[in-house]
Formats: structure tokens, C-alpha cells, sequence
């Protein structure tokens, strides 16, 4: 049937709002050779009857050709819609991380990896203009300035308003969230609900 690959790569975005997974290069070669195929249908079709000028002489041809564009269409929309996913993904990664994480590049695809490259070299540009004003923070003011965090890797030591604090593996603290927010957003630390 046809879009049948398209809505799954559609389906596929939607199961998979938080993450991102392996770019489905093999999905989308077979839906625009699909989208080639209708297009080529259409055109022969266009070709063999004379259409344009009196459809309703042509009926079973005129309603396989709008068959054949609807479905071309809905491909190219279920296409865009699973690219468009994976872009908000990678900007949303760029803005609360600075960087896509390395073990998400793999998943990329060529393209996907440039696009990331020239948004974080766009967002560096911009937020250069702004000193002293971290851009990337959530917006909504916190309701406890305060935040309890355990350390996922070693940090080492870090200089908080309070002093020195060591950020082990595995310890927790209780700490303002603006001195640690940079290393949650790294994957350093994790916030205790």
C-alpha cells in the first residue's frame, strides 16, 4: 500500500520523543524511491490521456492520478515530519548541552552531523554577544535555589559561594543550583526529585 514506510518512520519518531535513535537511512531511500515511482506513475498517466483539458472523459485515470499525488504528498509530509523530529532534537541538544553528546553522534547522519556543527556554531555566535548570561538556563525561575544532586562521574573539586565541595561518584549534596547547573546539563551530576 502506499506511504506504508512513510507512516513508519512517522510512528517511529513519535515512539521515540525522548531520545534519538539510529537515522533510518534504509526507510527513507525506500520512501523517496517510492515518491519517484509515483511521480513517474503520474507522468505516464499525464502522458497517455489528455487530462488537463477533460478529466471527467478520463475518470478511472483521472482518480489513479489523484491516488497516485495524494499519496505522493502524504510521503513527502510524513518525510519532512520525521526530519523536522530529528532537527528540534538536535537544536534542543545544542541549547540545553551545548554539544549533541558523543555517544548520540554515531546516530547522526551526515547531514544531521553538519547541520549540528553550524547550529552550535551559530548559538556560540549569538550567546558571545551576552556575557554573563547563561542563554541555555531554563527560563522558569527555580522554586528552591537550593538542589539535591548525585555525582554520576567524578568532578573533582569545584568552587561554590559556600566554599570547596568534592563531587565523588555516587556522593549526594545539597547545593545551589546555579553552581552545579552546568554539570547536570553535562551529565556530571543528576537532580534528585
Amino acid at each position: 500500500m502506499y506511504a506504508d514506510q512513510a507512516v513508519k518512520l512517522v510512528k517511529e519518531a513519535k515512539k521515540t520523543q525522548d531520545i534519538l535513535p539510529e537515522y533510518n537511512t534504509e526507510l527513507v531511500r525506500d520512501v523517496q524511491r517510492e515518491i519517484r515511482t509515483l511521480h513517474h506513475n503520474i507522468t505516464v498517466l499525464l502522458r497517455q490521456y489528455d487530462i488537463r483539458s477533460s478529466p471527467q472523459n478520463h475518470p478511472g485515470p483521472f482518480a489513479s492520478i489523484f491516488i497516485h499525488h495524494q499519496s505522493l504528498r502524504r510521503n513527502k509530509r510524513c518525510l519532512l515530519a520525521y526530519h523536522y523530529h530529528r532537527l528540534k532534537k538536535i537544536e534542543e541538544f545544542c541549547w540545553e548541552l551545548g554539544h549533541v553528546p558523543q555517544e548520540l553522534l554515531p546516530n547522526l547522519s551526515s547531514q544531521e552531523t553538519d547541520f549540528s556543527t553550524e547550529y552550535q556554531s551559530i548559538i556560540n555566535d549569538y550567546t558571545s554577544n551576552f556575557t554573563g548570561i547563561d542563554l541555555s538556563s531554563s527560563l522558569d525561575p527555580p522554586k528552591d535555589p537550593y538542589i539535591e544532586i548525585r555525582v554520576l562521574k567524578d568532578c573533582g573539586e569545584i568552587y561554590t559561594e559556600n566554599g570547596l565541595v568534592t563531587l565523588s561518584k555516587n556522593s549526594q549534596h545539597y547545593l545551589r543550583r546555579t553552581d552545579v547547573e552546568h554539570l547536570i546539563n553535562e551529565g556530571y551530576l543528576k537532580h534528585i526529585q
